[in-house]
């Protein structure tokens, strides 16, 4: 979630003066072409100062840098670390080529002062112009015993022998669920010589071979070790894309020094699933580096979205995401949620350098907010930021309070930063389910209307989603490979409250994939094979990587009386069906058209569409007129009037003829005096119309979950499975809440038009599962309206039972040392104190014989 503060990221740590020198340059004399074609074109730049801790350093040299300076002549270079350092310049040339090419343009007394020397600070090897002065040096012509600076180590004939081995180093980086890592940052050190490459989409890197005196003397095979290193930052595009920090640093993973080997085998991995444990890190923990890389991934793509609506992000690059953010100026505290920090749009604040900021209680591999409240969420805050010249935003609103503010700017923000998600998962991870918008409080179905004066953001996101599935055509999206699953056994449990539950246990057999938003069903027949009834939910955890296992825990329809019973297990919830003739056609990039080409003329809106009511006129701008006309609203209209975006003055939240659509008003309610002070649900001020996503207070609920010994289950967790009568059973899903140290939890209860049921379940390691009660939608928001603040309560004994609540990763390979910590260790769970069936590796869809269902 959001949260705008002013806060400008400085990531340039202690940095001494720059000295340029013959003897700092590397020389790239010797045994080989010195001329030989730059990794990629180089700029040639004069760079004129730079910043430090200490103040402005003045600086008067040449050197080379693979990006060309920005508008305001400033470069950007990696620290190594997660930071940059920042130089300010006053001409360049280029890009060239070649070295002979940049020596050509840098001739002059500058070079001349410099020794013929010029330094690089980028992805190149530094160059030395002497060589390509008249008596200058080889030329490449094999002869080792001249040419040498001071800065080579040309080897003679005397050590040169044919035994010198080499090899070409490659490898894999895969996440902790078996996904390749596209465009992340390989870096390889050997002896002087430094090699940088990325990944490409299927997560392989490779480079060139080296051995025999590959860098012009600077590398000898025979003696000097070899290291590979993977740095957490994006790498294939220029300006950089991003940095994935650690406490404000940059992670660095590297593998042991070695030597080339005589077999030639350079072949290194970098498998967060299995890191061997003769691997080390800087800053990072080995225990942490599986959510580094998870944190890289969603960024990524996030941005791949972006790509794909061509959308040109040039803000403050590279973006900095600071993961296990513990930095108070960066406004990272003990109770701080995950962030974004950015200009505003209406100049009040300006920022820099923007950042998304994770704390330590968010960053993990596990995090319930990953990746949709995470990653996709505040990217989508920094697309809006980039795109419209900083975030919409009026100063007096509070972020999240949604209706209760004066303006619906930041319900606005919010509803498009969880439309993007959506998109993300839609688009890029080809989810099924994308619909559905996961966070720690929950799951959240984009699919169903919201209104405004419920979840006003949620309203927003929900808008959007539903005008994008309209699309009878909607674009291409990459298929996924199938997911395979083996159900390992599953036994029916007996639940004194609900009746009967289904808990068992299957593996995700694919090669290599994770299934995201994995759903299990339960199908139940009567005599002669007739399907009685069925019972779907999301999977514990949702996400399972490959080899990974999961737990199933689905209820029976009370009073079912069944024959045979059969468990499927698949990724996401089935798609709905398109209606037919639907007449309205439209797509997520003519959405995004709609949205990035309106122009505002509101004081605050820096020309772009700054609250709700700009929306409703940019949509209406561009898709006005279409779609079936239902009492002369088109689906535009329909869209705002379902989402309660219209000015409802008369305070009956029902939308009355003649009423205007887009724009929002209502009559005060609440406790008017304490709304004067701060606007929260269930109380706000009158509003004339109104031109982190957090459920309101009475979402929040109490559990207590206590073994048989009536002491309170640490790690203990609620389930919740929303179910969906027929004929939608299929669209039933759940998602898991952890409670607080003080037993709360907060939930995400569907709208109150939903016919939807969520049945609250406690599990726990060593224990059985039981029941907590259920929550009927309407009946709660009936109750919330006039409640102010949280109502629920839930308490249950948990019995002991043979059971352990899976992580969707797979187990740690024998490759990883036993305290390496990598991703989380699966253990295969075992359900034998529950009066188990003998089902021994029920495969997906096949029945079991169940008793007869016994009278309640």
């Amino acid at each position: 979630m959001s949260r705008r503060r002013l806060h400008t990221w400085i990531a340039i740590g202690a940095l001494a003066a720059v000295v340029v020198s013959p003897a700092a340059a590397s020389a790239t004399s010797g045994t080989v072409d010195p001329d030989r074609p730059f990794p990629s074109p180089q700029y040639l730049i004069h760079i004129t100062g730079h910043g430090t801790t200490s103040g402005d350093v003045k600086d008067d040299a040449l050197i080379i840098f693979n990006n060309a300076p920005d508008a305001n002549g400033g470069i950007y270079v990696s620290d190594g670390s997660g930071g940059t350092f920042g130089y300010s310049t006053d001409s360049s040339a280029g890009p060239f080529a070649k070295p002979s090419e940049v020596c050509a343009a840098a001739a002059g007394p500058k070079l001349a002062a410099q020794g013929g020397s010029i330094t690089s600070f980028g992805n190149a090897q530094s160059v030395d112009c002497t060589v390509f002065q008249p008596g200058g040096g080889s030329a490449g012509t094999g002869d080792s015993t001249g040419g040498a600076t001071s800065g080579s180590s040309a080897s003679t004939d005397s050590t040169l022998d044919d035994h010198a081995p080499a090899c070409s180093i490659m490898g894999d980086v895969i996440d902790a669920f078996g996904d390749p890592v596209p465009d992340i940052h390989v870096h390889v050190t050997a002896g002087g010589l430094k090699l940088d490459t990325s990944t490409l989409a299927d997560g392989s890197y490779s480079f060139a071979e080296i051995g025999d005196d590959p860098g012009g003397g600077v590398f000898d095979p025979r003696t000097d070790q070899v290291r590979v290193s993977l740095f957490s930052e994006e790498q294939s595009h220029s300006p950089q894309r991003f940095i994935v920090g650690y406490r404000q640093k940059g992670p660095i993973l590297n593998t042991a020094p070695f030597l080339i080997p005589d077999d030639g085998d350079c072949r290194f991995d970098f498998d967060m699933r299995s890191i061997p444990a003769s691997y080390t890190s800087k800053v990072a923990p080995i225990t942490d580096w599986p959510a580094v890389v998870q944190i890289y991934q969603g960024i990524h793509q996030a941005w791949e979205l972006a790509d794909q609506l061509g959308i040109s992000i040039g803000y403050g690059l590279p973006l900095q995401v600071d993961a296990w953010c513990d930095s108070a100026a960066l406004g990272c505290t003990a109770k701080s949620g995950t962030f974004f920090i950015g200009s505003r749009s209406d100049g009040a604040v300006t920022v820099d350098r923007p950042y998304i900021a994770i704390p330590p209680r968010d960053s993990g591999l596990l995090s319930p907010n990953r990746p949709d409240n995470r990653e996709y969420h505040e990217f989508g805050h920094f697309v809006l930021a980039s795109a419209f010249n900083g975030l919409p935003d009026r100063v007096a609103d509070i972020n999240h309070a949604g209706y209760a503010n004066a303006s619906s700017s930041d319900s606005w923000s919010e509803g498009f930063a969880e439309f993007w998600s959506s998109m993300v998962n839609r688009f890029v991870v080809g989810r099924e389910d994308a619909e559905l918008y996961r966070w720690e409080g929950g799951v959240t179905d984009l699919s169903e209307p919201r209104q405004a004066w419920v979840q006003e953001e949620l309203s927003v996101a929900s808008l959007l989603v539903r005008l994008e599935r309209l699309s009878i055509t909607p674009a291409p999206v990459t298929p996924r490979a199938p997911r395979t699953f083996k159900v390992t056994g599953y036994t029916e449990v007996t639940d004194p409250t609900l009746g009967r539950l289904i808990v068992g246990h299957f593996l995700n057999t694919t090669a290599e994939g994770a299934s995201f938003g994995t759903v299990a069903g339960a199908v139940f027949y009567g005599t002669g094979n007739q399907i009685l009834d069925g019972s779907y939910g999301t999977t514990i955890p949702a996400d399972v990587g490959s080899g990974g296992q999961g737990l199933f825990v689905l209820v029976v329809p009370k009073g079912l009386s069944y024959k045979d019973l059969s468990i499927t297990i698949r990724e996401g919830r089935p798609k709905k069906p398109d209606p037919a003739g639907q007449p309205f056609e439209v797509t997520l990039p003519e959405i995004w058209a709609a949205i990035s080409n309106y122009h505002s003329v509101k004081q605050l809106s820096a020309g772009h569409v700054f609250d709700v009511d700009d929306l409703y006129q940019a949509l209406k701008a561009a898709f006005g007129g279409r779609g079936e006309i239902v009492d002369g609203h088109d689906t535009i209209d329909q869209l705002f009037i379902t989402s309660g975006f219209f000015d409802n003055a008369d305070g009956n939240f029902d939308f009355d003829p003649g009423e205007t659509v887009g724009t929002t008003a209502h009559p005060g309610y609440g406790d008017q005096e304490k709304c004067v002070k701060e606007p929260e649900f269930g109380c706000s001020l009158p509003r004339r119309p109104r031109t982190d996503y957090t459920d309101p207070p009475a979402s929040i609920a109490t559990v207590d979950l206590r073994g048989a010994d009536n002491v309170q289950i640490p790690g203990a967790q609620v389930y919740a499975q929303v179910i969906y009568p027929a004929p939608d059973q299929d669209q039933s899903y759940g998602y898991t809440v952890i409670p607080d140290a003080d037993g709360t939890v907060q939930l995400s209860v569907p709208p109150p038009t939903s016919l939807a049921t969520v049945v609250l379940i406690g599990i726990a390691d060593g224990h059985a599962p039981r029941v907590l009660g259920t929550i009927e939608p309407a009946k709660f928001w009936a109750q919330a309206s006039t409640t102010a603040g949280p109502f629920l309560s839930f308490a249950a004994t948990l019995p002991a039972g043979d059971l352990t609540i899976p992580t969707g990763t797979r187990s740690v390979s024998p490759a990883s040392s036993a305290d390496d910590g990598v991703g989380a260790q699966s253990v295969v769970i075992l359900v034998a104190g529950l009066a188990i069936a003998a089902v021994g590796g029920a495969l997906i869809g096949r029945r079991r014989r169940a008793a007869p269902a016994q009278p309640r």
